[in-house]
């Protein structure tokens, strides 16, 4: 069975109009919900973690769900739930359920217990999974295993020198969200104009902007230790919600990429 290359790009744009509107949500709610539930300190449940172990944490959780997603897409491929997911109603049902996990995440996370944001998190992975199986079908597992490896690299080295050079990017943070509306009134001007330059051009800019958004939430972890650290619950729902910011990030990067390659590719053949 055959995916279409018209209902591939309405499937692509829309999901990409999601995710990054989903980026914005997590960037509005900034841990509004766990910074008031923080105002009421423990001082007898005390942290021991070092912020180097915070960050290990962090990053341990990102690329579990990663691996969540990725190893969900693939199965999905291979079982024939891929072409269930693309051909019927399934796809607007996960992208409903996508945005509801995670503003019911980032909104509630205070009043959650720590297993209970993981499991919101790693249900998001999921849903994500299922939605990227559709992918498989349209480009292949290979090139969906090489774009991966390139996203790594890209938000590794980024995310590497952030910490390495100990960077202060706090005050990148209206630029993010300006970026971030920004995206999301161009991609839905996309839905309409299907245009391959106007595509590209896009794609180039999502690249740029969540190289960017992965520099500032890398940054961010620091604060997130420092006002945490007191309170060992409250940390560990730091480090899940930290690390839904970079999976979100990663994720992004990883859709403007494929659809940056993927189209140079189509255009050359």
């Amino acid at each position: 069975m055959m995916y279409e290359n018209n209902d591939y790009n309405n499937d692509y744009n829309e999901f990409s109009s999601t995710g990054t509107g989903t980026r914005q949500r997590v960037q509005e709610g900034e841990f509004r919900e766990l910074n008031e539930g923080a105002a009421v300190r423990h001082p007898d449940n005390a942290v021991t973690d070092s912020l180097a172990t915070f960050t290990g944490k962090t990053f341990l959780w990102m690329f579990a769900g990663l691996m969540t997603t990725f190893g969900i897409a693939i199965a999905s491929a291979f079982t024939g739930i891929a072409y269930a997911v693309a051909t019927g109603p399934m796809m607007l049902v996960i992208t409903i359920a996508e945005l509801f996990v995670v503003i019911y995440l980032s909104s509630h996370l205070d009043q959650l217990s720590v297993g209970s944001a993981r499991g919101l998190f790693f249900g998001y992975a999921a849903l994500t999974g299922l939605v990227f199986s559709v992918y498989t079908l349209y480009f292949g597992a290979p090139a969906i295993i090489f774009v991966f490896g390139l996203t790594a690299i890209f938000f590794g080295v980024m995310a590497a020198v952030t910490k390495l050079f100990h960077l202060d990017l706090s005050r990148m943070g209206t630029f993010i969200s300006a970026g971030l509306m920004f995206m999301m009134v161009v991609l839905l001007i996309n839905l309409f104009v299907q245009s391959s330059g106007f595509t590209m051009m896009v794609s180039l800019i999502g690249v740029f902007l969540f190289l960017a958004c992965t520099a500032y939430d890398t940054s961010k972890l620091s604060a997130f230790y420092s006002y945490f650290r007191t309170d060992s619950a409250q940390l560990s729902k730091a480090s899940i919600y930290a690390a839904l910011q970079l999976y979100l990030d990663f994720i992004n990067l990883f859709l403007y990429l494929l659809r940056l390659f993927t189209g140079s590719a189509s255009r050359r053949s």
